[in-house]
């Protein structure tokens, strides 16, 4: 395996175990908040960390799309929209 190729490796399982501690910590929290810039919400991921119903409050820096908030509203997540001054 070429330097490269083990970088990728060793990077994409530190991703992995990341986001299965980040999970974790999400299960055992009394309140998640998620703080996410507008080009996050609805896109496609390496790995989904928790359901929406497990999120209590996603404060974000524009409106999300229509599927998205009625998702979030369906999944009663407060939503923020805290926009850029």
């Amino acid at each position: 395996m070429n330097n490269e190729k083990h970088q990728e490796k060793v990077e994409r399982e530190s991703t992995e175990e990341f986001c299965k501690r980040l999970g974790i910590m999400i299960n055992v929290a009394r309140r998640t908040i998620v703080l996410a810039d507008a080009s996050k919400p609805g896109h496609s991921a390496f790995a989904q960390i928790a359901p929406l119903e497990r999120i209590d409050t996603l404060v974000t820096d524009e409106q999300p799309p229509w599927d998205l908030a009625q998702a979030l509203k369906e999944a009663r997540v407060e939503l923020i929209v805290a926009p850029e001054e």
